[in-house]
Order: C-alpha cells, then structure tokens, then sequence
C-alpha cells in the first residue's frame, strides 16, 4: 500500500450534537420510570432520585465526549493512492485496495452514519463515518481517484443527501 493522500477525523461537533439528542430521549424516558415507580410505591415525589438520574446521564455524556475526542484523535481515517485505511466496528485498522471493494452501503450504528466497505481481501467491514471534519473534501479526493459514478463515490454522496 501507498503513503497517505489525505488524512480525516471525525467531527466531534457532530457527534456531541447526536449524543445530546439520544441523552435527552434517555432522560425523559428514565424520569418518567423514577415516576411510575415511585406513584406504584406510594413515595412520589422523591426529587433526590430525579437529581441523581440527571446527574448521571450528565456524567454519562460527559464522559462519552471525552472519549470520543480522545478516539477522534487515535483513529483518523487515511485515504490513500490506491485505497483506504479505516478501522472496523470494534476500533481495529484495516486497509484496503479501492479494487478489492466489493461492497459500500450507508448505515446506521448507534443512530450515526457510516459506509460500510467490505472487500474480498478481509473479512473484516470498514465502518467509515460520514460525519468527517472535512467531509467534502473527502468526497472531493475519493471522486479524483474513482471517478463520479464509481460505486464507493455514491456511497458517500448518498450520505450527503
């Protein structure tokens, strides 16, 4: 394989933003469990439980940003000459030749966009995030090197739309 063209992180903007809107959903749904529960035991309200929950969920998010900017910075996705370099679901490199892809796909993991990329050289799947920091350009150099109606090309436009 050949030396990097461009190298890509992913937008931590964008991730906070997602992981916001999936804690609020899961406080809603636990206050309005601290809720049932405490009416069905006869001890609603007990607001200390509430302030714990939120406490909680605030320590949870907090928590997952940081990790997410640490793991931003760890695993950069690298597109090079002749393929890609990207990690799998569970954060392991792989690289691939743009030749050996059989397949990409838009998916969702965790409410998060990803191109799947399979390829007949692994049986590992590239997971690569659609939500780069410099996404167009990403598109930009994959449409240099494939061309605008190569398969891999629409994968990524197709999450732009």
């Amino acid at each position: 394989m050949k030396q990097a063209v461009a190298v890509f992180r992913s937008d931590i903007e964008f991730f906070q933003k997602t992981l916001k809107a999936h804690a609020l959903k899961l406080a809603v749904l636990v206050v309005i469990g601290i809720a049932t529960s405490q009416w069905n035991a006869n001890t609603f309200p007990e607001y200390s439980t509430y302030v714990m929950a939120v406490v909680a969920i605030v320590l949870l998010y907090v928590g997952l940003v940081f990790i997410a900017r640490l793991l931003a910075k760890a695993f950069p996705v690298e597109l090079l000459s002749d393929g890609i370099r990207c990690y799998d679901l569970v954060g392991r490199y792989v690289t691939v030749r743009w030749s050996d892809v059989t397949q990409a796909r838009l998916m969702l993991t965790g409410g998060f966009p990803y191109v799947y990329i399979r390829a007949s050289t692994t049986r590992r799947t590239l997971t690569v995030p659609t939500w780069l920091t410099e996404m167009d350009q990403f598109r930009q150099v994959l449409q240099s090197q494939l061309g605008h109606d190569h398969f891999i090309t629409r994968a990524f436009s197709d999450a732009a739309t």
